[in-house]
C-alpha cells in the first residue's frame, strides 16, 4: 500500500466517524425541538380552546423511548436507561390523560 492509499483510507474513515457523530447530533437536536413543539403545541391549545390534548406528547414519549433503549442495548448507557425510564412513565400518564379525554366525549 502506497502513501496516497493510506490517506485516503484514514481520510473515509475519519469521515465515516464524523457523519456518525453528525447524525447522532441530529437526532438529538431533533428530539429538543420536538419537544419545544409539543409544549408550545399544548399551550396554545389550552390558551385557545381551553382543552389539553396530550397526544402529542404520547407520541412524542414512544419515540424517545425507542430511541433510548436502543442506544441502551447497544451501548449498555445507563443515561439512555435513565431517559427511557422516566419518558415511559410520562408517557403512561399522558397515555392515560389520552384516553380518559378521549372516553369522556
Amino acid at each position: 500500500m502506497n502513501r496516497n492509499e493510506i490517506l485516503e483510507k484514514s481520510r473515509s474513515e475519519h469521515n465515516s466517524e464524523y457523519e456518525k457523530h453528525i447524525y447522532d447530533s441530529a437526532g438529538s437536536i431533533a428530539y429538543i425541538v420536538g419537544g419545544l413543539a409539543c409544549a408550545v403545541l399544548l399551550l396554545v391549545e389550552e390558551i385557545v380552546a381551553d382543552h389539553y390534548n396530550s397526544g402529542c406528547w404520547l407520541i412524542f414519549c414512544v419515540m424517545r423511548v425507542a430511541y433510548d433503549i436502543y442506544i441502551f442495548i447497544r451501548t449498555r448507557s445507563k443515561r439512555n436507561l435513565f431517559t427511557a425510564v422516566i419518558m415511559a412513565i410520562i408517557g403512561v400518564v399522558m397515555a392515560y390523560l389520552y384516553f380518559t379525554e378521549l372516553f369522556q366525549r
